[in-house]
């Protein structure tokens, strides 16, 4: 996987750290682009144009969603890797 989070501090949101710390604690590597500081608001919504919230989590190109997309995206993954 190769996850890329953007996600805000201010004001403070508490998906985004929710969805930083599930990465941590599952030991998934991620780049997080931090709205505000990396990228401005205008261009997170010039990229991403249809997006409303945040944490917006991707896997390279492909959007997964926010926070709880992103731990069924995890979980799914877990599954198919695991043999029977």
């Amino acid at each position: 996987m190769n996850i890329i989070m953007y996600t805000r501090t201010n004001p403070p949101c508490s998906f985004c750290q929710m969805a930083k710390q599930f990465a941590e604690n599952k030991k998934i590597s991620f780049q997080n682009i931090e709205i505000g500081k990396d990228i401005t608001h205008e261009e997170f919504q010039e990229k991403f144009p249809s997006t409303r919230t945040v944490p917006l989590i991707l896997d390279e190109d492909f959007v997964i969603g926010g926070f709880a997309e992103f731990g069924n995206y995890v979980l799914s993954k877990e599954l198919r890797e695991m043999s029977i």
